[in-house]
């Protein structure tokens, strides 16, 4: 699954930055992003409400992409980084105990499109956008991996001639569900976390973030 979002990422990352020069409506650029994420993991958190922890907390969420607009700003496609990280908390039951954090990462092609194409105050977009994801819960207790998809709208406000500031609400879908499992091995039915029925548990990462930040427009807009 990794090798086949590799290759899918560098296809068209390619594509994407050796488009023809005749393209002279298209701008690339450079954006990032920080703020909060709330995790939605159900069976941890059902889990840690049996032991009578408080749950999982907010994590710093950041975001790095590079893209590039096209058709007059109308569209633009962007390959992103996303990096939400967690504080440590306490998982502690008859057959487990230890401490977090939680870490989740991504990489993602995202597609958007602008609502205001040509203006430049509180200009907003939306998008969607699918890549590959891992979840670490206490340095590889735990791990989940899988694909990823991602629904977001951002709004953009001009503050310079190359740079916006940027507000993005992103929402990150359960796709699938499996059994934490540790990356060092998957041969005993007691590898991964253990829940209070002594059972493997499952689960599905799921979040909503909110963060803010910069776009830098790489090359000057034309003149006209």
């Amino acid at each position: 699954m990794v090798k086949n979002t590799a290759v899918v990422v560098l296809t068209v990352l390619i594509s994407l930055f050796s488009c023809s020069a005749e393209a002279g409506d298209s701008r690339y650029f450079f954006q990032i992003t920080g703020g909060v994420g709330q995790s939605i993991l159900k069976n941890l958190s059902d889990e840690l409400s049996t032991q009578d922890q408080d749950g999982i907390p907010l994590g710093f969420s950041a975001a790095v992409s590079l893209g590039r607009s096209l058709m007059d700003g109308k569209w633009s496609i962007e390959a992103q980084m996303n990096l939400t990280r967690y504080p440590a908390f306490s998982y502690a039951n008859e057959f487990q105990e230890f401490n977090g954090p939680l870490l989740h990462f991504g990489y993602s092609i995202v597609f958007k499109r602008c609502l205001r194409p040509g203006k430049e105050t509180f200009v907003p977009r939306i998008g969607v956008g699918l890549g590959f994801s891992k979840t670490e819960l206490s340095a590889g207790k735990g791990m989940l991996d899988g694909p990823e998809a991602i629904i977001l709208l951002q709004v953009d406000h001009r503050i310079k001639t190359h740079i916006d500031l940027v507000a993005e609400a992103v929402w990150i879908p359960l796709i699938r569900e499996e059994i934490y499992r540790s990356p060092f091995s998957v041969q005993s039915d007691y590898d991964g976390i253990l829940d209070s029925n002594e059972k493997r548990l499952s689960d599905g990462y799921s979040s909503v973030e909110f963060r803010l930040g910069i776009k830098v427009r790489l090359k000057p807009p034309k003149q006209y």
